[in-house]
């Protein structure tokens, strides 16, 4: 499994980390049995944090699905190189970073530097990679092996070309 699919499990994880701290807080503030119940009723307001955690949840859930598609097609196209690595990681440690520091109110101070590098990663996987994945080189090779590239004089031997089919007298 390439780097950034596992980066990817682990942002399903992070997924997972967003809505239980959300509905911890609000459970806290509005009590069990509304978490338990069928949630109908009008609420208050929520309470800073639990607003602040609300939306932090809402960002990651917005974005996601877009380093997720990122993941995808680099790790299935087999487009990873060490660049598409660090910048997977790079968007999984700044995510990490991103929910307490929206939680605790941090404006200027790395909230909107740890948004932007978590979305460094799109400009990391857009870019074409230096080398050519193994299955772009299996297909270089087999038409290089069709058109009778290096390797093949044996087998194009084999095969008559319209050169060496001799017209009739």
């Amino acid at each position: 499994m390439t780097t950034e699919l596992t980066v990817l499990a682990w942002g399903c994880i992070l997924a997972l980390v967003h809505i239980f701290v959300a509905v911890r807080f609000k459970t806290r503030q509005y009590g069990t049995k509304w978490n338990v119940g069928a949630r109908d009723e009008d609420l208050p307001p929520p309470s800073p944090i639990v607003g602040r955690l609300a939306r932090a949840q809402a960002n990651f859930l917005e974005t996601f699905p877009i380093f997720a598609a990122a993941a995808l097609v680099v790790g299935v196209a087999g487009l990873d190189d060490r660049w598409t690595a660090i910048g997977a990681w790079l968007w999984l440690g700044a995510r990490i970073v991103y929910l307490p520091l929206y939680a605790w109110a941090c404006r200027w101070s790395g909230r909107s530097p740890s948004w932007s590098a978590s979305s460094a990663y799109c400009s990391c996987s857009g870019r074409p990679s230096p080398r050519p994945s193994a299955d772009r080189q299996n297909r270089q090779g087999f038409s290089r092996f069709w058109r009778g590239g290096a390797g093949t004089s044996r087998i194009s031997a084999m095969i008559p070309s319209p050169q060496r089919i001799a017209t009739p007298p």
